[in-house]
């Protein structure tokens, strides 16, 4: 059962880099896991427009979106898991998926880095910097990074494109996860 476990995990991290490639000129995808909907879930995200989405709550995080920054799509969270991208403008992207995990988040920092590298990314080893993982990606001449968090059963991947990290803050730390320390307050 944990090897089951251990590799729909991993198979999700590969969805995160399945994504189309970044551009030259702008980012346009963030790498997410997809996770499969319900008929009402899919309906609900529908009905409701992103650009209507102020707030969100749900059992994963809450966040009041700051002036500037909004939902890419509706967040639909299930029973272990939730992927959300927020974006600012053009340039700033921000993914985060968090969900339940067997393993730590050094291997989920690896396989990620891993995986990213086969869609030739240019991705360095993951390098532990507090409570994190933290891996610096590049593609095309557009930047960023990735922060891989864990505490107890469940871990976060939070993955920035922007020219400037530091406007991220803006909502992370509006953030508010119910399992601390999985996802950064801060970045620079």
């Amino acid at each position: 059962m944990r090897f089951i476990t251990f590799l729909s995990i991993v198979l999700a991290l590969a969805a995160l880099t399945a994504a189309p490639y970044v551009s030259d000129a702008r980012p346009r995808h963030i790498p997410t896991m997809h996770h499969a909907k319900s008929q009402n879930d899919q309906n609900t995200a529908q009905k409701q427009q992103t650009t209507d989405i102020r707030e969100v709550q749900n059992n994963f995080f809450s966040v009041k979106l700051p002036e500037g920054w909004k939902l890419k799509k509706p967040v639909v969270p299930v029973a272990d898991r939730v992927s959300a991208e927020f974006m600012k403008g053009d340039f700033v992207r921000i993914s985060m998926n968090i969900f339940k995990i067997p393993f730590t988040n050094q291997l989920m920092a690896e396989k990620t880095a891993e995986n990213m590298r086969k869609r030739d990314m240019e991705v360095s080893q993951p390098v532990e910097q507090g409570d994190f993982y933290v891996i610096d990606i590049a593609k095309n001449g557009v930047t960023g990074k990735g922060w891989f968090g864990k505490n107890g059963a469940y871990g976060a991947s939070t993955i920035i494109f922007a020219p400037d990290l530091t406007e991220a803050n803006e909502l992370l730390e509006c953030l508010k996860t119910s399992t601390p320390n999985i996802v950064p307050n801060r970045v620079d």
